[in-house]
């Protein structure tokens, strides 16, 4: 492969911009956008990383080829002449595509935007953890730098329509590069150079805030406002207060109808709502001995009932609960699906399929920490009377409120202990334990992982939650079996055939492409496809049948080729499913085909789509009340203002 640059830009002398610490009072207009939480880092391509804050910050600082645009019909990606003279496909025999950059295109430390970036992250996306959906990358045999770095000829094993997706967000791999675990944390801390029309001045964690300014390195039309914070604000009354003092002149926030509706009240402003590109779900990883077998897998989710971990997760927030497993609610193509949970005894049947069952005798709680089961916690209480009822995917298509009124810190479980009189289940007088693993710092995803272990404990299977830095748990924790179930969130701002693929990626990493570091995941085992998919309307008094081959595993710490593939299934028959899908022009059809396949593997179920509350001030002009799932209201960022008289 020839990848490097083999006709490498001229030396530049790069040149330091030491941007002044800007504490608001330096003048100039600004701009304040009310948050929720900046998250545990700033990366876009990474799956612990994902948030509207990252979202924002990359849509105002990172280069794209193309910007995603919201019409009537769905999403359509359209060039952006900031950063392309042109892109088109130069060959089908292979697929290829040029990129012709603009020659002006620069970071703000004053090195060439060039290919070196589109190779950098070709190669981190189809060799780190943690990366969102790389199948698209996985496409790609080779990058190659043609006119001085300006000219990127990127090389594809096959045909692949949703190209135009690629390379959303370049970063700087001229610092990155050399930074140790550079992809993974370089742009978390520090003044990361900016290529769009805003650059980062300040990071601070502590207060949930992110400074940027007007990069004056951009080299086409400016922003015109000087500054935009992105900051938390306090309680409820204290951003109703910074709203109605012009203090906060927008707000893009997770907000139920209580908050939405005070804010919405104050004169002057103008509200939406805005369906955000993050998804919660649960996923297994197959790697696991226990969740290798399908008839564990599908005891597991088919008991867990996602009305409860909505309400634990998402409090009062309006959000949007589906059960397509190939599909969310904002993607073209997209239908309901509702499936009846299982009842407790369906659950313990399919469990003695594979060996378990409860302890002879069990009659005092397991631990110190023991808990009481309660219908509030209990999937076992909760249970539905009919088919009709079922709680475990909503069919619903549009946003509802959670039943909870607040969303609560969960610590670690470091007990797996069981509730007071339910019995053990276990295989000769070895428990079944689950871990469910959650990143570090996400409040919304531990309180889920919460209530899914209560409901676990419920039936008497000892579970607990472990909190894991993002990189480790889509790292180490799934190859070496640390983890079960992730709870955690998935984008949708990729196309559907692409994340398909990347759920279902068999392929180990190209020939001469190694990864930058030492890939921290295992081979997944082969889990061969049931033979009977799961109907989705069967009877709830009928034990489904799960049919399964013992798969092999690989042994802890061997190598993982599967690259954003979550759960490691390799299931050739979705994998040749999805390397049709992911190269035609309209795979909806046989995705549509496909998805109660893809469910009946039992691997991922979604849980809920988030959405935000957006506001414009009334000092504010051009601020939208929504955009692109991809970027939100913050696509336009650069052509806002404030009122003159303001």
């Amino acid at each position: 492969m020839s990848s490097c640059a083999a006709d490498p830009p001229p030396p530049r002398q790069q040149t330091e911009v030491a941007a002044a610490p800007d504490d608001g009072s330096a003048g100039g207009s600004q701009i304040v956008v009310a948050i929720d939480t900046i998250g545990s880092g700033l990366n876009p391509h990474l799956i612990a990383d994902q948030g509207p804050v990252t979202n924002a910050v990359a849509a105002m600082t990172l280069p794209s080829p193309f910007r995603p645009v919201a019409t009537p019909g769905g999403t359509e990606w359209m060039p952006d002449t900031s950063l392309l003279s042109s892109a088109e496909v130069t060959s089908t025999q292979p697929f290829t595509v040029t990129y012709r950059l603009n020659q002006n295109a620069q970071w703000s430390d004053g090195l060439p935007v060039s290919a070196d970036d589109f190779s950098y992250l070709w190669r981190q996306m189809i060799s780190q953890p943690d990366v969102i959906d790389p199948a698209g990358y996985q496409q790609i045999t080779d990058v190659a730098s043609r006119s001085g770095g300006k000219e990127a000829v990127v090389t594809f094993g096959g045909n692949y329509p949703a190209w135009r997706q690629l390379f959303s967000g370049l970063l700087p791999s001229h610092v990155l590069r050399g930074t140790p675990g550079g992809f993974q944390t370089g742009m978390d801390t520090g003044l990361p150079p900016s290529a769009g029309p805003f650059s980062i001045n300040t990071i601070d964690r502590s207060r949930d805030e992110v400074r940027l300014i007007r990069n004056d390195r951009y080299w086409t039309t400016p922003s015109v406002v000087d500054k935009v914070y992105l900051r938390r604000i306090g309680d409820t009354g204290q951003l109703a207060e910074s709203v109605r003092a012009d203090d906060t002149g927008a707000v893009s926030i997770t907000a139920g109808p209580a908050l939405a509706t005070q804010l919405g009240a104050i004169p002057g402003v103008v509200t939406g709502r805005q369906p955000d590109s993050r998804v919660l779900g649960v996923t297994v990883n197959t790697r696991t001995p226990e969740m290798s077998d399908v008839s564990i897998r599908h005891a597991i989710l088919g008991l867990v009932d996602t009305r409860l971990l909505t309400a634990a997760s998402a409090g009062d927030a309006v959000v949007t609960p589906f059960g397509n497993t190939l599909f969310a609610p904002t993607d073209r193509g997209y239908t309901p699906v509702n499936r009846p949970a299982l009842s407790p005894a369906q659950a313990l049947e399919l469990l003695r399929s594979a060996g378990y069952a409860p302890a002879a005798a069990s009659g005092s709680p397991r631990g110190a920490g023991a808990a009481t089961a309660s219908p509030e916690n209990s999937a076992v209480a909760s249970a539905p009377a009919s088919p009709g009822d079922s709680p475990q995917s909503p069919a619903a298509s549009s946003p509802t409120e959670s039943v909870a009124s607040s969303t609560s810190a969960v610590p670690d479980s470091d007990s797996a202990s069981l509730p007071e009189g339910v019995a053990r289940i276990e295989h000769d007088g070895t428990p079944l334990q689950i871990q469910v693993g959650v990143v570090a710092g996400d409040q919304r995803a531990a309180s889920a992982a919460a209530s899914l272990v209560d409901q676990l404990r419920s039936l008497g299977i000892e579970s607990s939650v472990q909190s894991v830095a993002g990189s480790a748990l889509y790292g180490t924790a799934l190859s070496t079996s640390g983890v079960d179930l992730i709870v955690g969130w998935s984008s949708t701002a990729i196309d559907p055939a692409t994340r398909f693929a990347s759920r279902t990626a068999c392929q180990p990493n190209p020939s001469g492409v190694p990864p930058t570091t030492p890939a921290p995941t295992t081979a997944a085992p082969t889990t061969a496809a049931p033979t009977t998919p799961a109907a989705e309307g069967a009877a709830a008094s009928t034990v489904p049948t799960a049919t399964t081959t013992s798969p092999t595993a690989p042994p802890p710490g061997a190598q993982d080729s599967f690259a954003g593939n979550v759960s490691g299934l390799c299931d050739p028959v979705l994998s040749r499913i999805a390397a049709q899908a992911i190269a035609t022009p309209d795979p909806i059809p046989s995705l549509r085909a496909a998805e109660s396949d893809f469910a009946a593997r039992y691997v991922y179920l979604p849980v809920y789509q988030d959405s935000l509350f957006t506001l414009a001030g009334s000092t504010v002009v051009g601020v939208p009340r929504t955009g692109p799932v991809q970027t939100g209201i913050f696509g336009t960022a650069a052509t806002w203002n404030v009122k003159a008289d303001k």
